[in-house]
């Protein structure tokens, strides 16, 4: 017996609840549908998907447009303030979840709980898309859109080339996946910027590009010679930002790899963490304004791209002609340039079976050794002073710790 109540029941809440926050966020007086209205309407549509004929089904939708439109007629008729269609809408909505409701039950509840959200959160939804939200971040979420829904979808799920190295799709989900990175990490700064400083800053820039937090901090130290712990600890939380990144895409390439290098290179993560909590102690909790202006540089998300697919082939000619020993050069030497790129295409060639795992592991080690190595050396191209040391001896730490974990165990 519930069973015939039950979807009658959720129109029944959906309208109630629905039509309460409609009638409060009235004006006094207002003659606007009300909790009633709003009711009468779920159960309408409940009841029209219950007789299941196509004509009446018809009938009493039209009926309940008309209902909704006469109720705003009447409203505005004698007002002239401009309430917008809000309440209209909401009522039609109603309806057609009422309606849904005996065939998805679940589905209108989540709808209907979603609605009601967007409507009780008026005040803030309209703060943020007047006040808040800016042009370039509009821009930026866009151009994600139509990457994801315009471009990817219809890309060839293959390979196209004589080598079997180039996937489209998987380039642009590549090309997604690093836009997702640089405009989340800008959106996480922008928000808490002001709160964690230079460390969330260093950790989620490490997530993007490591190389280009340590090619910035040495000329921030200079102009502000206090901030040199902080600089440190932003240097050490970028490259455990880049160590973390580079974890998940051997975890979601080939979780057998992952088996090999999660505890060596987590130890790695956790040293550098710690380092820079113990350093961060020595400057208080200074923090300045995140520098990250455009939240989508799409020139820098395509040259990473394409530097990726570049090592993909690179890397999977030297597996052909040259053979495992081509294969870790190239990962130092593209560890030493872009880590993520380089442990992304080796473990692609492994999960495909081209390269062998101890070939595999080798080569990733070697990256990893060719991107710390890439940082001194930046360190000290650019600035021969404490921060330089006490960043390198840092980094020599945390690479001491992880290879001791790979070694012992």
């Amino acid at each position: 017996m519930f069973e015939y109540f039950h979807p009658f029941a959720i129109s029944l809440m959906i309208g109630l609840l629905i039509g309460i926050e409609r009638e409060r966020s009235h004006p006094k007086g207002s003659q606007a549908m009300g909790v009633r209205t709003f009711v009468l309407l779920a159960l309408l549509g409940s009841l029209a998907a219950w007789v299941h004929e196509a004509g009446l089904t018809i009938t009493i939708s039209v009926f309940a447009l008309a209902a909704i439109l006469a109720g705003y007629f009447r409203s505005t008729a004698k007002q002239q303030t401009d309430f917008g269609l809000t309440t209209e809408f909401s009522g039609a909505v109603v309806y057609v979840l009422g309606y849904i409701s005996l065939r998805a039950p679940l589905l209108a509840a989540i709808l209907g709980g979603a609605v009601l959200l967007v409507l009780l959160a008026r005040k803030g939804l309209h703060t943020f898309s007047r006040s808040l939200i800016k042009t370039q971040e509009i821009q930026a979420a866009v151009t994600i859109l139509i990457i994801a829904l315009g471009i990817l979808p219809f890309l060839p799920n293959y390979t196209i080339d004589p080598w079997q190295l180039f996937n489209p799709r998987r380039y642009c989900m590549l090309v997604l996946v690093l836009a997702a990175i640089q405009f989340g990490g800008y959106i996480s700064i922008r928000i808490f910027g002001q709160k964690l400083g230079m460390m969330l800053m260093g950790y989620l820039g490490g997530l993007v590009s490591s190389t280009a937090i340590y090619a910035t901090l040495p000329r921030l130290v200079h102009e502000r010679p206090t901030l040199l712990y902080n600089a440190v600890s932003a240097a050490i939380l970028a490259t455990t930002g880049t160590l973390t990144e580079f974890l998940l895409i051997i975890a979601f390439v080939s979780p057998q790899l992952t088996a090999t290098l999660l505890l060596p290179v987590l130890t790695t993560i956790i040293v550098g963490i710690l380092l820079a909590l113990i350093i961060i102690r020595n400057n208080g909790a200074s923090s300045i304004e995140p520098q990250h202006t455009n939240p989508l540089d799409l020139k820098s998300v395509l040259r990473i791209s394409c530097y990726i697919a570049g090592m993909l082939i690179l890397i999977g000619v030297a597996n052909n002609y040259i053979g495992a020993k081509g294969v870790q050069l190239l990962s130092f030497l593209g560890g030493s340039f872009e880590l993520h790129s380089t442990a992304l295409a080796t473990s692609v060639l492994f999960a495909e079976g081209k390269i062998l795992l101890n070939a595999t592991i080798f080569a990733l080690l070697l990256a990893v050794t060719g991107s710390f190595l890439a940082k001194m050396i930046l360190l000290w191209s650019l600035a021969r002073d404490r921060f330089a040391a006490i960043t390198t001896g840092c980094l020599l730490i945390m690479y001491a710790a992880g290879a001791a974990v790979y070694w012992l165990f």
